[in-house]
């Protein structure tokens, strides 16, 4: 295809030294399946998640977390795939304003669930998994934060920004009826998994991989992130 234009209609450069320059011109294109590590290095300097996890999550913070069944009631499966397909093409960089919060919410999921390594990585799995067998709660939370010590510094910062706003999206459970418990059921497929999946393993592995992620929501400085970066009341 042609050269991508960037919203003021000029190509896009692809290696501006200009930080500011950097800042007008988000990434455009190919958001969906790219590796995380791509996507943060494509990002201006200093910013450590790829502008649709941040975009999305701010989204949902703001208009979402009351709406009840929020990342549990599918959004409208088409607008979902146009929201996609512009941000692919590079048409989209931000979230627009007048979005559906269910259509935002499935675009997340479907954004995490499309990395090719999840944010909880493949080689890391057997780990986690292991970890949420653990009989006690306080060994349990001290190896899931000694793995989570050992992720990539996209990994974490991604993680900690997806989980800040699930706990939020908790802590409104008497509102939106997702607690942390339903919001793993709904994540823990997407965000821990095996390379290689068999339906046995599936079967075994299902309560501990959403164990791990319940508990990731409900206290995300388990990440390394500091309790004042929890938004909530």
């Amino acid at each position: 295809g042609g050269k991508q234009k960037n919203a003021s209609g000029r190509p896009s450069q692809g290696n501006s030294n200009s930080a500011q320059g950097a800042a007008a011109n988000k990434p455009l294109g190919h958001i969906f399946g790219r590796s995380l590590a791509e996507a943060v290095a494509l990002e201006p300097p200093g910013t450590s998640v790829p502008w649709i996890l941040s975009s999305a999550t701010l989204y949902l913070a703001t208009n979402g977390l009351e709406t009840e069944g929020l990342f549990r009631v599918p959004g409208n499966a088409q607008a979902i795939e146009r929201l996609k397909g512009q941000m692919d093409q590079g048409e989209l960089t931000e979230i627009p304003a007048d979005s559906e919060v269910n259509d935002v919410a499935g675009l997340l999921k479907l954004y995490v669930r499309q990395l090719p390594d999840p944010l909880l990585p493949f080689h890391l799995y057997r780990d986690f998994v292991d970890a949420a067998s653990l009989e006690e709660e306080e060994e349990r939370k001290a190896r899931v934060r000694l793995l989570a010590s050992s992720l990539k510094e996209e990994n974490a910062a991604a993680l900690g920004c997806l989980m800040r706003t699930l706990h939020s999206v908790s802590l409104r459970s008497d509102k939106n009826r997702m607690s942390s418990a339903n919001l793993a059921v709904v994540f823990a497929p997407n965000l821990l998994h095996a390379k290689e999946e068999t339906m046995e393993q599936l079967m075994r592995d299902q309560a501990a991989c959403e164990t791990v992620v319940r508990m990731l929501v409900e206290d995300p400085s388990l990440l390394g992130v500091s309790g004042e970066e929890v938004r909530g009341d």
